[in-house]
């Protein structure tokens, strides 16, 4: 496991971000958005700043977690962490066991990006994050693709 994990952290350049993401993520305050990844956090601190990305202030990884995706573990926990219910939360996830770990934990959506999770369950699908924006109050999605 151990060097699975240093290849991951030796691949991170080739790690770019989801077309939208960078200008999705320059409209939302912090407060408002968590990463809930079932790799290390070491790995996806990495691979955001490889990306461009910010870290979140939420970030839940394998290490916070008992059970990873497909349970509903983490996103419960970065929703209590964020200080909102399940309920109230909307998913973005590009793999079929996040789509189902986001179902079971009750949020409001889930949006599936990328061709590969079409049919997975996700609420609607788009082709990436561009056609996705902050409101001020919640997000907007015109038009989905999938």
């Amino acid at each position: 496991m151990d060097r699975i994990n240093r290849y991951e952290l030796e691949d991170v350049t080739s790690v770019q971000a989801v077309n939208g993401t960078v200008p999705l993520l320059q409209g939302m305050p912090p407060e408002k958005w968590a990463v809930v990844t079932s790799g290390r956090a070491e790995l996806a601190h990495a691979r955001l700043r490889a990306a461009g990305l910010p870290v979140p202030r939420v970030l839940v990884s394998a290490e916070d977690v008992v059970f990873g995706k497909p349970d509903p573990e983490g996103y419960l926990s970065a929703a209590h962490r964020l200080g909102i219910a399940a309920a109230e939360a909307v998913v973005l996830e590009d793999a079929a066991p996040g789509i189902e770990a986001a179902k079971a934990a009750g949020v409001a959506s889930v949006i599936g990006v990328g061709e590969r999770v079409a049919g997975e369950g996700a609420d609607i699908v788009v082709a990436d994050l561009s056609c996705i924006r902050w409101t001020g109050e919640g997000l907007k999605v015109s038009p989905w693709l999938f």
